[in-house]
């Protein structure tokens, strides 16, 4: 999976429980044209909605956890932040 192909229109990093936000937020942001991360306490999370979700490899090598989501390294995310119009931070 190349980085590139992951660009969206909005970006959403999620770093607490996405539970008790990411509701709210996805009622309002047309999650098609979103990408989300999720990084620190939220790379455990598994029950994310939206067809581009992505998990900060280093912070889940940290958490000694596993993700159903695809890896993505800092220097990826960064690189999605760039490419993003919109970023968002949880």
């Amino acid at each position: 999976m190349t980085v590139s192909s992951l660009n969206a229109t909005t970006l959403i990093i999620v770093g607490q429980d996405p539970t008790e936000h990411l509701g709210a937020l996805m009622s309002t942001t047309p999650m098609e044209d979103a990408s989300v991360i999720l990084v620190q306490e939220a790379v455990t999370a598994t029950n994310i909605p939206g067809k581009s979700v992505h998990v900060l490899e280093e912070d889940l090598q940290d958490r000694h956890a596993t993700s159903p989501f695809p890896h993505v390294t800092y220097e990826g995310m960064l690189q999605m932040i760039f490419a993003a119009k919109n970023v968002m931070v949880l």
